[in-house]
């Protein structure tokens, strides 16, 4: 049996982006994943979205929690998640349909952490930037711990 992979999403206000990014999980080509939505006390219709996703497919689950920003919501999807890997999705992206079959591949080949490039887009699709990584393997507590210390490397966080 493949390998449960927990994907984590803080949702904060984005009624606007999130039942795109809710249906792009939903289409994964790879489709034993639990979805853990972390609403992070939004007011707008986003709580209803998540409810509404969780009520129609069995492996999305919602955490209610006070406004503590998504670090937290991170955090308290960890905690429940029972995947072997973990994926973190932003409420406001949507993924290629093939995304985690993927990054499990590559993880699969012995790697602890995976990542991927990404794309920046308009609301209607647009194209603003478009980031690709190249493969590197990097090894020891101390390296992993340098290389996403560094802004470069990480972003939005």
């Amino acid at each position: 049996m493949d390998s449960l992979v927990s994907i984590i999403i803080p949702v904060y206000n984005a009624e606007k982006y999130l039942v795109r990014c809710l249906e792009s999980v939903t289409r994964q080509t790879y489709s034993n994943i639990e979805v853990i939505l972390g609403d992070d006390g939004s007011t707008d219709e986003s709580a209803y979205i998540c409810d509404s996703f969780a009520c129609n497919d069995k492996r999305f689950s919602v955490i209610r929690k006070e406004n503590a920003g998504p670090s937290k919501a991170r955090e308290d999807g960890i905690k429940l998640s029972k995947g072997e890997y973990i994926a973190f999705v932003d409420a406001d992206d949507y993924i290629e349909e093939n995304m985690i079959e993927r990054l499990i591949e590559v993880a699969k080949q012995g790697y602890d952490i995976v990542q991927s490039g990404y794309r920046k887009v308009t609301i209607d699709g647009e194209l603003i930037k478009s980031i690709r990584l190249k493969p590197l393997v990097i090894s020891g507590q101390k390296e992993c711990a340098t290389f996403y210390a560094s802004q470069k490397n990480v972003t939005n966080y």
